[in-house]
């Protein structure tokens, strides 16, 4: 029997169609013919329960003439509302003959992809990967409902939140305290009782709403008012009061003040974690600092207030209403997803130490996308949040910032310790590794480089030195023959009037087969990049590197 998948009328990159056939390919054990309109294959019975795990699929159509939306086409969808509220009592969706549930709207209509389905909206996080291509290489990798899934760098829960759709066990570990709580945010939003979540924002948005009502934001309050709204001593109930005031304005301080006094009275912890976050992802846009920019740079022209209140209560609405209509779509989850804190160069601790963790389970799979070397700088980017929550004090963000993966900050006297060891290798990494940058220590002019690329040789040896090392520290692990797929792109800089491509791919492939890995395959993955994040020193494009565990790391 021919089953056609079909494709979605929005334009695809090329690797994802290449991604969609490999799926097809792995789950029902067939190549597929391509066709104008998406592929199709030879198939017998039990088809459909694998064309509902398919990622880039709108719907597959058998020759008997059954029918399958996959899950994910549903997810997206689930982002349009028609503008129907769920928390009216209107019926968004429609049953199919076959079984399948749907929004109103026509699947066939979704003009672009959505990466904002279900929880992953729920806050902006520079540098996460696009959630599709989670679900697309778990696919490939051929896991199964109920399989365990690790993420060594798991950023703000992109992999967790799919392996919550596609009922995989998971746990990510990651260092950055706002990434994790982010991350355990939205396993809340997937988890608490849908009645109480809808109660708990209809009630906070009341309450909110008659504590400002009348208020007019556009210009600053006054002292009065400012004690009116913000009630005794609301300076003391703000982390870190001195560090934010030089960020916002009392108008605006006060206001995130009261909206956290009104999330406290919420009696679920995990439902306030939700609206804390939906609350930390406004910040920037109403802080003093020019939201455009990564590092810390403040606005050209200020204003003297912002209307917080009415920027959180409408993220709460559409985000808490994106959220129950996937919900709607999500089965009962029985499996274990949580965020843990820790340095993924020594993971295995971290997750040996977990109280839902068998202190001998063994692992299917990796899935990850790990930094750049001398990447993002996501502590300047994500500081008012860190400060804001209590996740940091102020005093600690420099040296949060030198405990990350990738970081591009270093003194001159650490420099100059790192290019000794650059000299010595004495990390024992791979030869070609330690060439490459003793090859740009050694392009180097001093006199017309800046000291930013003065730092990139040690940046790039401490950068390579902490992933050999978290290859090192998960093998342990893994199962013999686990795959470990990671997403990551080539970068280039420029010392001493050269350009040098930095292959991170090959080099990680290099540090992985040094550390009990073989290298399985290397797929390009053309013109995809996340939110720009490297700019000028960026190139266009990443790479799908899969290993495979051969031994544990000596």
């Amino acid at each position: 029997m021919k089953v056609n998948f079909y494709w979605h009328r929005y334009k695809y990159l090329p690797y994802e169609q290449t991604l969609a056939a490999r799926e097809l390919s792995i789950l029902l054990g067939q190549e597929p013919i391509y066709r104008n309109n998406g592929l199709s294959v030879e198939s017998a019975n039990g088809w459909k329960s694998h064309a509902q795990r398919m990622t880039y699929f709108r719907e597959a159509v058998a020759d008997d003439g059954s029918r399958v939306v996959p899950l994910q086409a549903v997810l997206e969808i689930s982002t349009k509302n028609g503008g129907h509220s769920i928390f009216s009592d209107v019926d968004t969706t429609q049953e199919f003959p076959n079984g399948d549930v749907l929004p109103v709207q026509n699947h066939q209509i979704l003009s672009r992809q959505s990466t904002r389905y279900s929880a992953h909206g729920l806050h902006e996080y520079r540098g996460k990967f696009n959630p599709q291509i989670v679900r697309a290489i778990g696919n490939m990798l051929g896991l199964q409902p109920g399989d365990w899934l690790l993420d060594p760098f798991g950023g703000s829960g992109t992999t967790l939140l799919e392996a919550i759709h596609m009922g995989w066990n998971a746990i990510s570990v990651d260092i950055n305290p706002l990434g994790v709580y982010i991350a355990q945010a939205k396993i809340a939003a997937m988890t608490v009782p849908i009645e109480e979540l809808r109660s708990c924002v209809n009630v906070l948005s009341q309450r909110i709403g008659e504590r400002f009502k009348n208020t007019p934001f556009d210009q600053a309050f006054t002292e009065d008012e400012i004690r009116s709204i913000g009630g005794k001593d609301w300076q003391d109930r703000l982390p870190g009061f001195e560090y934010l005031n030089a960020w916002f304005t009392r108008s605006v301080l006060t206001q995130l003040a009261a909206i956290l006094d009104e999330i406290s009275l919420i009696p679920s912890e995990k439902i306030r974690l939700i609206l804390r976050v939906i609350l930390s992802d406004i910040l920037r846009e109403v802080s003093l600092q020019d939201p455009r920019d990564l590092r810390i740079r403040r606005r050209k022209f200020p204003a003297e207030n912002a209307p917080a209140v009415s920027c959180y209560l409408d993220s709460v609405k559409s985000k808490i209403e994106t959220i129950l209509r996937a919900r709607q779509y999500i089965s009962e989850i029985t499996t274990v997803q949580d965020a843990l804190l820790g340095d993924s160069r020594y993971c295995a601790s971290t997750v040996r130490a977990h109280s839902k963790i068998n202190n001998t389970l063994q692992f299917h799979a990796v899935i990850t996308s790990p930094p750049y070397a001398t990447a993002l700088p996501y502590i300047d980017t994500q500081r008012l949040s860190l400060v804001f929550l209590g996740l940091v004090s102020p005093n600690e963000l420099r040296a949060m910032e030198k405990c990350l993966t990738g970081n591009r900050e270093i003194t001159t006297q650490e420099r100059l310790e790192l290019e000794d060891a650059i000299e010595d290798n004495a990390a024992g990494l791979p030869s070609e590794c330690v060439l490459l940058c003793r090859k740009l220590k050694e392009s180097l002019d001093k006199e017309k480089d800046g000291f930013r690329r003065q730092n990139v040789p040690a940046l790039l040896y401490q950068y390579l030195v902490d992933m050999s090392l978290m290859f090192k520290h998960t093998s342990p692990l893994l199962r013999t023959n686990a795959p470990f797929a990671l997403v990551v792109g080539k970068n280039q800089t420029r010392l001493g009037e050269q350009t040098f491509v930095i292959d991170t791919p090959h080099l990680l492939a290099v540090l992985a087969k040094h550390n009990g890995f073989a290298l399985q395959e290397m797929l390009e993955l053309d013109t995809y990049q996340r939110f720009d994040v490297h700019q000028g020193n960026s190139i266009r494009s990443e790479a799908l590197v899969v290993l495979k565990k051969v031994n544990n790391a000596s």
